[in-house]
């Protein structure tokens, strides 16, 4: 998993305490890479992949810390659940099983740990499933705590919106989680773009251990679409330092519909360590590589019961069973025609081989627009 800073919220956050910062750099690291870049030509969007996992739930309790979740496509149904301080360390573990009706399937899960810190320990606890080649995290999940004596903490989560959002109502946005306070229930949240300008900061309160806030979206202070982080955090009674914390990235003023080109990738595509990723994605989609395209079999698109209405395709087929390259979906559209070409990307001096091995996938393509519109994948028309 590739992994970066919220450098630029946490530095509006800690600017009285700068050893505060540098205290919680290696943790820091937990936070993913940003799922949506703004091109020129249209946007990247980094796909959550077919396992996941997240963090619903935190819990003091008499016999430790209670966590819970839910998950989707994890290996064997095994998550893990580690205690971070703040230097990264893994300061306790256990692992559970989340209850599923199918292996591989979509379930909840729930354990309790018991965190041997000093009192007033910021970390986080990280919720992980590991692959069984290598041991890196398939899907991972995380909440940024204070660790309070007797297995207590101070925590924030944020449940709206969601991660992954689209905002597209110029007007509010309501905001709400669940927080244990410590010194104060005081909760700042703040809206920053990637390139560090505030959009937004305000503060409300918890009431008993939940919190909401209808936030009105400054569209005028940036050009739109643009990708921003929502930070929720508790703060201590100075009023200065978070002592927990969580951030939402969505992408404000835009959706996938409004967009001609859409790259789909895996977050371990080479394109996101380029210098540039925009210019890269457009060259390599130009021509530079080779494209292995997967063979497609049927296509069927679905459109979800709401208003607007959301389309996803779902398609079928196969690829080289041997191939390490990043696989890739390209969604051009204009009034009439929605297409999809999934291939996986190689560079010039390599390729892929093996027999054909069965795939499959369901695409999102987001709002559907007025009129007739034909589906395809990879040349092959939907049904």
């Amino acid at each position: 998993m590739k992994y970066q800073k919220l450098g630029t919220l946490l530095i509006a956050l800690l600017l009285v305490q700068t050893s505060s910062l540098l205290a919680q750099e290696d943790i820091e690291e937990l936070i993913p890479q940003h799922p949506y870049t703004v091109c020129d030509w249209g946007l990247i969007v980094i796909e959550e992949g077919a396992s996941s996992l997240h963090i619903t739930g935190i819990e003091n309790s008499a016999g430790g810390i209670t966590i819970s979740g839910t998950g989707q496509g994890l290996f064997e149904n095994n998550v893990v659940i580690q205690a971070l301080d703040n230097d990264g360390e893994v300061v306790a573990e256990m692992s559970t099983t989340m209850t599923s009706e199918e292996v591989g399937g979509a379930g909840e899960w729930s354990a309790e740990l018991s965190v041997p810190v000093e009192v007033d320990t910021f970390g986080a606890l990280v919720a992980l499933s590991l692959s069984p080649v290598d041991g890196d995290p398939m899907a991972q999940d995380e909440a940024f705590v204070t660790f309070r004596v007797d297995d207590s903490l101070i925590f924030m989560l944020t449940n709206d919106p969601v991660k992954g959002a689209f905002i597209v109502d110029d007007s509010f946005i309501r905001t709400s989680g669940t927080g244990q306070a410590g010194e104060d229930n005081r909760v700042l949240i703040l809206v920053e773009t990637l390139t560090g300008r505030d959009m937004l900061n305000e503060t409300t309160s918890l009431d008993n251990g939940t919190w909401a806030i209808d936030q009105p979206i400054l569209f005028d202070l940036v050009d739109t679409p643009t990708a921003v982080w929502y930070a929720a955090s508790l703060l201590d009674e100075a009023q200065e330092n978070p002592l927990a914390y969580d951030y939402v990235p969505v992408l404000i003023g835009g959706s996938l519909s409004d967009f001609a080109t859409v790259l789909r990738i895996t977050e371990d595509d080479m394109i996101l360590t380029a210098d540039e990723p925009c210019e890269a994605a457009q060259n390599q989609m130009s021509g530079a590589g080779v494209q292995i395209a997967l063979t497609v079999d049927s296509v069927l698109v679905q459109s979800a019961l709401s208003e607007p209405p959301q389309a996803s395709l779902f398609i079928s087929g196969s690829q080289p069973a041997s191939c390490d390259f990043p696989l890739r979906t390209v969604l051009t559209r204009d009034e009439t025609r929605i297409n999809a070409e999934i291939y996986h990307y190689v560079p010039a001096d390599a390729g892929c081989g093996g027999d054909r091995v069965p795939y499959s996938a369901s695409i999102h393509l987001g709002e559907l627009t007025d009129g007739d519109i034909t589906f395809s994948a990879n040349g092959i028309s939907a049904e």
